[in-house]
């Protein structure tokens, strides 16, 4: 994606999220962060600046009209606490009201790294250079897609679980691999439905909630072509609850979407 500069945002922030109903944190995106200094601000109820937590990393004398873009920044709450790390930022950081920021995560990449000038700057080759581009956090484990490159048909992407207790690091095969096909660990990471729904998706957070449970949408008609696959078919799940789950999602309208919430082992 090439953004183009003469197009000037007229939002304050790039997002915004509520904190509690007392406080809420104004978040700029990574070009206006390095533009002007500012990453996060946090507010009053009544609009009134707390806190604002400046961006170190800074780009001067950019003489590009155009930048590259999709680098995005990381920002959820989680157990009702902001955590937020900014494009091309090793940290990822918890904000503890009203106007702490502390850091919660590292990340790694070591000289694959990038840094936002390398990132925007158009004629920059970034072919062998790593970056977190989506992050989701559980109790348990932390799900992380890092790309190598950004042209679209040498970019690669991998799929990597951490798991929070034993500190181990899970490089997963593209979820896109039928279940009956995966070993047994990828199997046991990505299969923790609960045991009266049965385990038949090819899991891949699509959401956390506050609490850090894994939400994932699907339609009724997504969900009955899945039970009704050979991938399906192949999983040796308990007859009487795989029974009556058909029964329930066959009831439904074929339009409806379920969300599900997914308890990790």
């Amino acid at each position: 994606m090439i953004v183009d500069l003469s197009i000037k945002k007229k939002d304050r922030f790039d997002d915004h999220i509520p904190v509690n109903k007392n406080l809420w944190v104004g978040i700029k995106n990574k070009w206006q962060s390095a533009s002007e200094g500012t990453m996060l601000v946090s507010l009053s109820n009544t609009n009134d600046t707390i806190a604002t937590f400046k961006d170190y990393e800074q780009i001067k004398n950019f003489s590009h009209t155009i930048f590259r873009g999709d680098f995005p920044s990381i920002s959820y709450l989680y157990r009702n606490i902001l955590t937020f790390s900014n494009s091309f930022n090793d940290t990822i950081f918890r904000l503890i009201p009203p106007n702490r920021l502390v850091p919660a995560f590292i990340i790694n990449l070591g000289d694959r790294g990038m840094t936002a000038k390398e990132g925007f700057t158009p004629g920059i080759d970034i072919s062998n250079k790593l970056y977190v581009y989506d992050w989701k956090e559980t109790p348990k484990r932390i799900y992380l897609i890092i790309r190598e490159g950004y042209e679209s048909g040498t970019m690669k992407i991998f799929h990597t679980v951490y798991d929070k207790t034993t500190r181990e690091f899970y490089r997963l095969s593209s979820e896109s691999i039928p279940l009956a096909e995966k070993t047994d660990k990828q199997v046991n990471l990505l299969m923790d439905a609960r045991r009266d729904i049965p385990g038949v998706f090819s899991y891949w957070p699509e959401d956390i909630s506050n609490e850090g449970e894994i939400c994932y949408i699907l339609s009724v008609k997504e969900i009955r072509d899945i039970i009704h696959s050979e991938q399906f078919s192949l999983l040796n799940l308990p007859k009487e609850s795989t029974e009556k789950f058909k029964r329930a999602i066959e009831n439904l309208h074929e339009q409806q979407n379920i969300i599900i919430l997914i308890q990790e082992k």
